[in-house]
C-alpha cells in the first residue's frame, strides 16, 4: 500500500476534464484508467481497494486512499483489476446484482479508477 500512496498520479493528459459518464447500464464497457492505479486488500470481513489516480505530485501530500466494500465484491474488483486492458460489461462482474454492480461502476468511475464507453 505504500508503493501506491507514494506512486505518481495518471499523466494529467488522461484527465484534461473530469470523466463525464452518463448513467451506466448493464452493457456499459469498462477497465482500469491505468494497469497499476489500484490494488485489492482483504481483511477482516471487508475488502479494500488501494488506489492512486487522485496522488498529488507533492510527495504524500495526500493519504493513503481506498474504498472499503463488503467481502462480496472481492470477485468483481479483482476482474476489473486483473483483466486490463480488455474491456468488461457491467452485467459480466461475478456475484454483483444488477444495481450493486452499477453502483461499484458508477462509484470508481467518479474515483477516476475507472473509464467507460458503450457498446
Amino acid at each position: 500500500s505504500a508503493l501506491l500512496r507514494d506512486s505518481l498520479p495518471p499523466h494529467p493528459s488522461r484527465f484534461t476534464q473530469p470523466p463525464t459518464l452518463d448513467p451506466p447500464t448493464p452493457d456499459t464497457l469498462v477497465r482500469l484508467t491505468t494497469p497499476y492505479c489500484a490494488r485489492v486488500v482483504k481483511g477482516d470481513g471487508i475488502v479494500s481497494l488501494r488506489f492512486s489516480t487522485s496522488n498529488s505530485r507533492v510527495y504524500r501530500e495526500i493519504g493513503e486512499q481506498q474504498l472499503d466494500y463488503d467481502e462480496s465484491f472481492e470477485e468483481a474488483l479483482s476482474l476489473l483489476i486483473n483483466s486490463y486492458p480488455k474491456w468488461t460489461p457491467v452485467q459480466s462482474l461475478p456475484n454483483m446484482d444488477p444495481e450493486d454492480g452499477l453502483g461499484l461502476v458508477e462509484e470508481l468511475t467518479e474515483a477516476q479508477i475507472l473509464e467507460s464507453k458503450e457498446k
